[in-house]
């Protein structure tokens, strides 16, 4: 989860403080019963990787920014999109049925 203007942003993912056990509940359901999508949780960690570090430091200097100008951040987003989903791609497959 990113941080701008004081606020959590959420990039991808279901926010941690919200799922019990980011391991337990990997292909399991929350603690108010909902259902987790893999692949939410394992690209919130790849993009807290230091392979995807700098692509969040960019969409998030990126937002900072935004509201100032007519720029849509849509570069960054995908760039920092697609870093993790080149982490995520060969995992996901481990934890589906």
């Amino acid at each position: 989860m990113l941080q701008g203007h004081g606020q959590p942003i959420r990039v991808l993912g279901v926010a941690q403080s919200t799922v019990t056990s980011p391991v337990s509940t990997l292909c399991g359901v929350m603690s108010n019963g909902d259902l987790v999508d893999p692949i939410d949780l394992l690209r919130e960690q790849a993009q807290n990787s230091s392979k995807c570090r700098s692509f969040v430091e960019k969409l998030q200097a990126c937002g900072e920014r935004q509201p100032k100008t007519k720029e849509s951040c849509e570069e960054e987003f995908i760039d920092l999109l697609e870093c993790s989903d080149a982490i995520v791609a060969p995992q996901i497959f481990k934890v589906l049925k």
